[in-house]
């Protein structure tokens, strides 16, 4: 029984730190993922029974970081890595010294009892957000010089940009997706705000733009260099909901 409640307890708290990292940097990391990168770090308990030198424990439990930011958050590129590692270890010795804390002043068998009842809070918070995730998601084809390109649209109920000089609708591409795309395309500036300040908004004329299989009239495609496209490509702006459902 004592390595069944190691296994238990290594993997709660991996996932709780998991979530937490996924929470505050806005991942939108599915709660399957979660699962199984907390999963990974089952890996690491056999290390606890042998007798190995200090630096090489250091260095495990780097390797262990390294490999369960990976499974869960997938490799992007080494900013986007070294970011969501350097939060899991934040949080894990913030966490690590709540608990050591709680594991003095209660005893043991409480802090069981509190800690799996969070647990399962936490698992349907994420299911909870999830859904309203899938909710908003749409499938967005943009066609252009030839090219029809494939991408993955979200529903931003914040997003009121369009261009009412020209009365066209507006979508916001992430630049690092599309950019390979527009050749020499001719372009005209469209100043927005976002929650990072003002934007000049690169508005290209497409051949055609698709929302869930539904044709977009009068609709260009808005290149962002400040879009992160970690989970979705495409801003879609709440007005074209109607023409989209």
């Amino acid at each position: 029984m004592y390595i069944e409640l190691i296994i238990i307890l290594n993997y709660l708290f991996d996932f709780i730190l998991l979530f937490s990292v996924n929470m505050v940097l806005k991942n939108n990391i599915s709660l399957t993922r979660l699962s199984i990168g907390a999963l990974s770090g089952i890996l690491t308990i056999p290390f606890i029974f042998l007798k190995i030198p200090y630096y090489i424990t250091i260095v495990i439990r780097l390797l262990y970081g390294l490999v369960m930011v990976i499974v869960t958050f997938k490799y992007k590129n080494i900013i986007y890595t070294i970011k969501n590692l350097l939060y899991l270890y934040m949080i894990s010795t913030i966490i690590g010294g709540f608990l050591y804390y709680l594991s003095i002043e209660i005893s043991y068998q409480v802090f069981l009892i509190v800690l799996v009842p969070f647990y399962l809070y936490l698992v349907y918070f994420m299911i909870k957000k999830e859904e309203r995730i899938r909710s908003y998601s749409y499938n967005v084809k943009v066609a252009i010089n030839n090219n029809e390109i494939a991408l993955k649209g979200y529903l931003d109920t914040g997003n009121a940009v369009k261009d009412y000089l020209l009365n066209n609708k507006v979508i916001i591409v992430s630049n690092d997706v599309i950019s390979k795309y527009l050749n020499n395309n001719i372009f005209y500036y469209l100043n927005i705000k976002t929650v990072s300040g003002e934007e000049l908004l690169r508005c290209y004329k497409v051949n055609k733009v698709e929302i869930n299989n539904k044709v977009i009239n009068k609709c260009v495609v808005g290149v962002s260099s400040h879009f992160d496209h970690n989970t979705f490509d495409v801003l879609i702006p709440y007005y074209l909901e109607e023409d989209i459902c």
